[in-house]
């Protein structure tokens, strides 16, 4: 695997100190331009583990089995939650122009997160995987909605796609409980609804997608499926979030507390 163990023990690349920062499609490109790799490596470790959740968790869904479906959705989320908080590590750097090579800090972030992140992974999956198996489940007229039942569904996918737009981040930058997250996720959901909205309806479509166009975009999934969404929705909600929470002073305030203790 040696595309992961490339010269981490070196200070990687980084921006001028007091370079403005581009906004919107330019910051997006910026980003693309200079941390793409790393965002390749982090997601597609995250689509290599969905193959065989997917497929495990397909098989109850094509068998209209909620039971295995969901069996299947939360035994994955414990490998997962973990590669997702992993690549949120990576998207947050990578949008706080922190230096750094990938594989180095990507194993410290694992091994401080994957705690939480296995119980955000099974709590994730079980949602998502009940979202899709009734989605299914309606689609082949085995199931009967009514419009409230159709408008609460999708109701349902939007606030969960808000709320871990909000977690997801926090998860990987903040050492608090669980139970402080998931609230900060509701106020920010709350606090900064039309950006929360926007990052959430952006991930909900591409992923309506992925799953209109399968078994073709199967393929596509583990190098495309991840890091570009999550790099897009999160760099909508980070100027707020980021403000919200003074991270980056945080975090350079750690970060020479960690030097000075060296």
């Amino acid at each position: 695997m040696g595309i992961f163990r490339q010269n981490f023990d070196r200070p990687g690349p980084g921006v001028a100190k007091d370079a403005p920062r581009k906004t919107g499609l330019l910051r997006y490109g910026e980003i693309l331009g200079r941390d793409a790799g790393s965002l390749f490596k982090a997601g597609l470790l995250v689509g290599l583990a969905y193959i065989p959740v997917g497929l495990a968790a397909g098989f109850g869904l094509f068998s209209l089995s909620m039971p295995v479906t969901l069996l299947c959705a939360g035994v994955g989320g414990l490998l997962t939650g973990p590669l997702l908080a992993g690549l949120y590590d990576t998207t947050m750097r990578a949008l706080r122009d922190e230096p750094g090579y990938w594989w180095h800090t990507y194993k410290r972030a694992m091994k401080a997160n994957w705690k939480q992140a296995m119980v955000v992974g099974v709590i994730l999956n079980l949602l998502v995987a009940t979202q899709i198996f009734t989605a299914l489940a309606l689609m082949l007229g085995v199931m009967q909605g009514s419009l409230a039942f159709l408008v609460g569904l999708g109701l349902n996918v939007m606030i969960t796609s808000m709320v871990a737009t909000c977690l997801l981040p926090q998860l990987v930058v903040l050492d608090a409980g669980l139970g402080t997250l998931f609230k900060n996720a509701l106020f920010f959901a709350v606090g900064f609804a039309p950006r929360v909205f926007a990052a959430a309806i952006l991930q909900v479509a591409w992923w309506v997608l992925f799953l209109l166009f399968m078994p073709a975009t199967a393929i596509l999934v583990p190098f495309i499926g991840f890091w570009p969404i999550v790099l897009g929705a999160t760099l909508i909600v980070y100027k707020p979030m980021e403000n919200a929470l003074d991270l980056e002073a945080r975090l350079a305030a750690h970060r020479e507390q960690q030097n000075s203790g060296e």
